[in-house]
C-alpha cells in the first residue's frame, strides 16, 4: 500500500501566495526542539496540531517551538551550549543568539507542551522581584 493512499493530500503544503501587494513578513528568529524517544513499536515523536484559526500554518503538525523572545538573552543557562551544537546552528558564531534560541526552544517546549527539560541551576532573578 503506497503511503499516499494511507495519508491522502487533502490541502496543499505551505503558505497560500500573497498577491496583495503588502510588503513580505520580515522573518523573526525561532527554534523548535525534536523530542523523541524509543517506543515499544519504534520511535516515537512529539507533535502537535496547530488550530485550524490559526494565522499561521493552520491545522498543521508542528514540533514544539517558536519565535525568541527578549527575555530568552538575559536567562542564565543551568548548563553551557555545546560549542558543537553552535557551530551547528549556523548563527555565524553568534552565541547569544545560539543560547537565545535554545532556551527559546525549551520554553517553547514547556509551555505548548508541560515537558520541562531542565537540570537544577540557577537561572537568574526573577523579572519582578
Amino acid at each position: 500500500m503506497s503511503s499516499s493512499s494511507i495519508y491522502p493530500q487533502r490541502r496543499p503544503l505551505g503558505h497560500a501566495r500573497d498577491d496583495s501587494g503588502n510588503a513580505p513578513v520580515r522573518p523573526r528568529d525561532a527554534s523548535t526542539l525534536i523530542v523523541w524517544r524509543h517506543g515499544v513499536e519504534g520511535a516515537e515523536v512529539l507533535m502537535g496540531r496547530r488550530s485550524r484559526n490559526a494565522a499561521f500554518v493552520p491545522d498543521f503538525f508542528v514540533f514544539p517551538g517558536g519565535r525568541v523572545d527578549p527575555g530568552d538573552y538575559a536567562v542564565s543557562a543551568a548548563t553551557p551550549l555545546d560549542l558543537a551544537a553552535t557551530e551547528r546552528m549556523d548563527v555565524r558564531g553568534d552565541t547569544s543568539l545560539a543560547k537565545a534560541l535554545a532556551i527559546a526552544a525549551v520554553r517553547e517546549t514547556f509551555e505548548e507542551t508541560g515537558l520541562l527539560l531542565a537540570e537544577r541551576g540557577h537561572i537568574g532573578e526573577a523579572a519582578n522581584a
